[in-house]
């Protein structure tokens, strides 16, 4: 399956123009081991915390081992593992991500302990405006 990364541009504006805040992109796939275990718990989090998230496939597996993945060589993302979770803000991606963290935890619990540290630094730094 080809990524479609204008489609995701596309989503992406209309996300960033959310007066909603803080907002959180989750990049993922269902093929991965990774994101099997690190996303439901990943989710939970952000939907109990009652904020808006957009969750973003990067492909079947072998797109996404393409070193040249769309997502891969974009100057502000440059991802290099899923799962990805990702502050927006209306200028796009922040510099805080959760990528490597999530994809070494071994249970949901950490994954949650992760996230909801992520999450409430987000928070806070959105209040402070």
């Amino acid at each position: 399956m080809a990524f479609d990364i204008q489609a995701m541009r596309a989503q992406l504006q209309t996300f960033s123009s959310s007066k909603h805040t803080p907002r959180f992109v989750l990049f993922k796939g269902d093929w991965c081991g990774d994101c099997v275990r690190g996303v439901p718990p990943t989710k939970a989090v952000i939907v109990a915390a009652g904020l808006s998230l957009v969750e973003v496939d990067v492909g079947d597996s072998e797109t996404w081992r393409d070193p040249n993945h769309p997502l891969r060589v974009d100057q502000q993302l440059k991802l290099t593992g899923i799962p990805t979770l990702i502050e927006w803000t209306e200028n796009g991606p922040a510099v805080k991500r959760l990528g490597p963290e999530l994809e070494s935890a071994s249970t949901a619990a950490e994954v949650e302990r992760l996230v909801t540290a992520f999450v409430v630094e987000a928070q806070l730094r959105a209040a402070k405006g």
